[in-house]
């Protein structure tokens, strides 16, 4: 799959056929996205210092975790 962000944008493109998705964090931006070498998951940093754990399958959230440290720059 393809996720990439944009602003408090995530989008999530599945392939060939997969889903397409949009989440949206609100007022909180997307910082940065990092792929697990497995390829099964992905993770976001956001500005509100949590980090997202996202499905590489469906592209939904699976958890977060907040680091309790401030933004979140990559």
């Amino acid at each position: 799959g393809l996720a990439y962000i944009h602003a408090s944008n995530l989008y999530f493109h599945g392939l060939p056929d997969g889903p397409r998705i949009h989440q949206r964090l609100g007022k909180t931006h997307f910082m940065g996205i990092a792929w697990h070498p497995s390829g099964a998951f992905f993770a976001t940093a956001n500005g509100d210092g949590k980090a997202d754990f996202w499905d590489a399958e469906t592209g939904e959230r699976r958890e977060s975790f907040d680091w309790k440290k401030g933004k979140l720059l990559d």
